[in-house]
């Protein structure tokens, strides 16, 4: 495996070249900044619940890395006195701009385009809001 290519992720790839094969960047997951690599075609998944003092929260995120982007689908829900709510994201970046996005105490995370995102409110939509 070629080493330069391997650690010139980011913003020194070019997008026009799809012979990349894995990439670097950075999340924020539980509290904390998380390096992940993935290769071309590969698909990392995260999820988390826990019981809350009113209910329960989850969230799950997923990465893929296909073509000359890495993809991110996000969602994030639970239950409370309010009724079920969840909220979901579905992202892309470029590999040029996973370290293009914004640098927080030193950690530059991806520049993530959103696709489409959704919300449901349990209560709302019986209220036809």
């Amino acid at each position: 495996m070629d080493t330069e290519r391997f650690e010139s992720f980011g913003a020194a790839v070019e997008p026009s070249k799809p012979d990349v094969a894995c990439v670097r960047f950075w999340i924020y997951w539980n509290r904390s900044p998380v390096k992940i690599t993935l290769r071309r075609g590969q698909t990392f998944d995260l999820y988390k619940f826990e019981i809350t003092e009113e209910g329960n929260a989850w969230e799950s995120e997923r990465y893929y890395f296909i073509g000359d982007h890495v993809k991110s689908d996000v969602a994030t829900g639970g239950r409370d006195c309010d009724g079920q709510q969840s909220n979901s994201t579905d992202s892309y970046c470029s590999i040029a701009d996973l370290k293009a996005g914004i640098d927080y105490d030193g950690v530059i995370y991806p520049k993530w385009i959103t696709e489409m995102s959704r919300n449901y409110d349990q209560y709302a939509e019986l209220m036809n809001y």
